[in-house]
């Protein structure tokens, strides 16, 4: 640790910065429930089509003119649509926000008080010197 000449933050200029830069984390996005996907998926201009489709066919086949089980179709559809589209949605908002936790655990070299310390990447503040090698996450 000899060759490298940083002395970095000490104490008192990380708990400034800190105070004036806040910490070193993403905010936490807004977690949907499954259900409010549901409803946002519900929105979506194909499904409302698909919709329009099946009230038209259920008027049609209430007079004669079309088979019922054309109906049954399309809202099968619009059920199936739906549904894989919001539970893919929220799987992978979970893969999503399990990749975060694990980011927020990665350690960095970081100069503080003279020396070389690892830290973890949440703790780093505005002015730290990180030293950043190969093979470094």
């Amino acid at each position: 640790m000899g060759k490298y000449n940083f002395n970095g933050l000490d104490n008192t200029e990380v708990v400034r910065s800190r105070e004036r830069y806040g910490n070193n984390l993403l905010d936490p996005p807004k977690i949907e429930t499954f259900f409010e996907k549901l409803l946002e998926n519900l929105k979506d201009p194909l499904i409302k089509i698909l919709c329009v489709a099946l009230a038209i066919t259920l008027i049609l086949s209430f007079f004669g003119l079309a088979e019922w089980f054309e109906g049954i179709g399309i809202g099968v559809a619009v059920v199936l649509a739906t549904m894989v589209s919001t539970y893919s949605e929220f799987k992978n908002e979970a893969s999503f926000q399990e990749l975060q936790r694990q980011a927020s655990k990665v350690q960095c070299n970081v100069f503080r008080n003279g020396e070389l310390q690892q830290l973890l990447s949440s703790e780093i503040v505005v002015g730290d010197y990180v030293l950043l090698q190969a093979g470094d996450k």
